[in-house]
């Protein structure tokens, strides 16, 4: 046991969690002239703009959203941070990620990291300074606000990115749960091979969950089915929980308007459930479909689930099986209210149960990916 690294983990989460207690008052104070009528809302969206794969919750009792939601506004609120070219809320977040997980500070270009690096004495020497003035610059009476900012629009990240984790705000030392949904269509056009191939990759799917008792421990699954309806097929649970996985079959309309409603009704009463033992973090939904919607309402549904100025708004990603997905993807600028979800590239002309495996060993990777990784980052990986 490295009692070193221990000491200097521990150092680094003390120096976060105290800057986020002085802060907090001060830092919302500065928010609330600058948007008065809508400053989280707006701050959510500027953090999940910037970091759409992070899987936090957005609220500012997180310490992660608030020094994230500083860097955010560096330029419009904090002036006196942005024009300290020393002081880089992307190397304090690296150094603070290390702290909660493997000890190791992950090499960034932006953090003048010249590679990967165990959590050192400069490391902490630097994160004391930094946390320092930002505590007596930012609560200083003298400090400037800046009340009318022009938001800069942020650039969008790939995919696939190994980013910073965000913890969950709720109480210290909870442990830490992640919850995936997958949706999947069982419309009549998914008759025969195809629901044949989604019944033995979820099998599949639970049977590699189980292999990792880290794994099975943090990661919560359920299964929603969707057609003319919506249904919840397994309520979300805990993988070594599951006795078998439900048998879908097929018949009926492609409406996804139902299934936007339901899962969202069932993310908010699983969040309110969990929030009592664990950490939860933002949820993710998987939607593995073969077609377009047949419903008119499907973008009012998907809007609202997809809202951002809800803490737990979901991230979504979207598996088009056997079609085209360029229609789906431009009715998703029309949403408003969030960010659009992901769209994962299968090649439209392959077999639609060739297609439908894909699909789903791609949505069990990323779980494993993402559970075994930094620990609260999306990873969507492929098949």
């Amino acid at each position: 046991m490295n009692l070193e690294l221990i000491n200097r983990k521990n150092a680094a989460r003390y120096l976060i969690d105290l800057t986020h207690m002085k802060l907090l008052s001060e830092c919302l104070a500065r928010w609330k002239k600058w948007r008065p009528s809508d400053h989280l809302d707006e701050l959510r969206r500027l953090y999940l703009m910037y970091h759409p794969n992070h899987l936090g919750p957005t609220v500012v009792e997180d310490p992660v959203f608030l020094l994230r939601s500083i860097q955010n506004t560096q330029r419009e609120v904090f002036p006196e941070i942005n024009a300290r070219r020393d002081i880089s809320i992307a190397r304090i977040m690296a150094i603070r990620n290390a702290s909660h997980h493997d000890g190791i500070v992950k090499s960034r270009p932006s953090i003048g990291a010249s590679d990967n690096h165990e959590l050192n004495d400069e490391d902490v020497r630097y994160l004391t300074d930094c946390c320092d003035y930002l505590i007596a610059t930012i609560c200083s009476s003298t400090a400037p606000v800046v009340q009318s900012p022009v938001v800069q629009s942020p650039v969008v990240q790939s995919p696939v990115v190994q980013s910073p984790v965000v913890q969950s705000p709720v109480v210290q030392g909870l442990p830490q749960v992640l919850s995936f949904y997958v949706l999947c269509d069982t419309s009549t056009s998914m008759f025969g091979r195809g629901i044949d191939a989604v019944n033995r990759s979820i099998k599949e799917l639970h049977g590699q969950l189980l292999e990792d008792p880290v794994i099975s421990d943090k990661v919560r699954i359920a299964m929603l089915s969707f057609a003319t309806d919506a249904r919840v097929e397994l309520p979300l649970s805990r993988p070594s929980d599951i006795a078998t996985m439900p048998t879908f079959s097929a018949s009926g309309v492609t409406n996804y308007s139902r299934v936007f409603d339901l899962v969202g009704d069932e993310i908010s009463r699983n969040m309110a459930t969990l929030r009592t033992t664990h950490r939860p973090l933002r949820p993710v939904v998987f939607i593995v479909t073969d077609g377009s919607p047949t419903d008119k309402k499907w973008l009012e549904s998907l809007d609202k689930l997809v809202d951002t100025s809800n803490p737990y708004v979901p991230n979504v990603v979207v598996f088009p099986c056997g079609f085209d997905a360029t229609e789906l993807e431009k009715g998703f600028t029309n949403l408003t209210r969030g960010l659009a979800p992901r769209i994962w590239s299968i090649d439209p002309n392959r077999l639609l149960e060739d297609a439908i495996r894909e699909a789903i060993s791609s949505v069990t990777k990323s779980i494993v990916q993402t559970a075994t990784g930094d620990g609260d980052t999306l990873v969507i990986s492929g098949s």
